[in-house]
């Protein structure tokens, strides 16, 4: 992978012909306008090993120690003063959120709010888009259900029975 200011010289090759005559005064050039931006370049061009540029950003494990605290912000992860960025890091990678939209990150949030006995049918009627909440009455409320219905998948159609 090159750096944003070789493809930047590169792009101007046409007119590069008199470096020598000018004390390489294009790379000089070519290598200041390019400081702001190299950064932005890496992170988003694809990497030799064919990962998707940005998904560097998106990976906890692969993620750059500055760009921590970005990522963090998906999961509710908030910096805590003197951690180092292994523990940083492997908090966020920890954090329950990653589970959203899966059968048991909806029993984990269950369990979170105070359900002792929750039950979830997946494709409720046939419906690939539809799920069906079976609650302990004496242990509903709304409240508690919204919050269970925070972790399903956008799209999904819920209802709930007791």
């Amino acid at each position: 992978m090159s750096s944003f200011q070789e493809q930047l010289f590169g792009a101007m090759a046409p007119v590069a012909g008199y470096e020598e005559q000018t004390d390489n005064s294009l790379e000089k050039y070519t290598k200041a306008v390019a400081v702001p931006f190299e950064t932005v370049w890496d992170l988003v061009t694809d990497t030799d090993d064919g990962k998707v540029g940005w998904s560097i950003l998106l990976d906890p494990t692969r993620c750059p120690d500055e760009f921590l605290p970005w990522l963090a912000q998906f999961v509710g992860a908030k910096p805590v003063i003197g951690e180092s960025a292994v523990a940083y890091r492997q908090r966020i990678q920890d954090a329950w959120i990653w589970r959203r939209g899966t059968l048991q990150g909806i029993y984990n949030a269950a369990a979170r709010v105070g359900f002792t006995n929750v039950s979830v049918i997946e494709r409720y009627l046939g419906d690939a888009w539809a799920v069906r909440f079976l609650f302990i009455q004496s242990e509903w409320t709304q409240v508690k259900e919204d919050y269970v219905a925070r972790f399903l998948p956008v799209g999904i159609v819920w209802s709930h029975d007791w």
